[in-house]
């Protein structure tokens, strides 16, 4: 396949191909000792945290989305010293919160899920919280496109002024209910 660029636009041609004829995706990826390319974001989703660190999100995510109890996971922490993640739990995890003891006992899955991860991740990428919803996210909330992706700018700007608050609390699991 052959590339030619923008039709009738060189300056922007000129801006996604690179000096040796590569295309500038905006994707981010690793090299597997096999040779792989495993793509793991996106350079526009990175955010950089108050210690000047820059953090991938989609990765931690990937992690965070793999408790069974998780609907959607989002992770921020633009300017703090660690990100959080804020997770949106299924439905039927959401209705085996109604006792205390059930309650305590998905609580104590996250802390032991936060372990795991910040065991597997980088420091600057280790999740000082996660925040646990019991509300959804969905199209109609502006929250989520229709093929189902995060809009990761009206995410932040919902939550991002509650961190200092879930921060506050002292604790690694925090619920936010509305």
């Amino acid at each position: 396949m052959n590339v030619l660029g923008y039709y009738k636009n060189p300056e922007d041609t000129r801006q996604i191909f690179t000096e040796d004829g590569f295309i500038r995706t905006g994707d981010l990826g690793e090299l597997s000792v096999e040779g792989w390319l495993k793509i793991t974001g996106r350079i526009k989703e990175q955010f950089k945290t108050a210690k000047g660190e820059y953090v991938s999100p989609a990765k931690i995510e990937a992690l965070v989305s793999a408790h069974p109890a998780v609907d959607h996971c989002l992770v921020l922490g633009m300017n703090l010293a660690t990100p959080c993640a804020v997770v949106v739990l299924t439905p039927e995890a959401l209705r085996q919160t109604f006792t205390e003891a059930d309650r305590r006992t998905l609580e104590r899955s996250f802390e032991d899920l936060l372990d795991r991860i910040n065991a597997r991740v980088e420091t600057h990428e280790h999740l000082s919280l996660i925040a646990l919803l019991n509300t959804q996210w969905t199209i109609g909330s502006g929250f989520i496109t229709p093929t189902m992706k995060l809009k990761r700018v009206p995410l932040e700007a919902a939550y991002a002024p509650l961190i200092p608050g879930w921060l506050a609390q002292g604790t690694r699991v925090v619920w936010q209910l509305s």
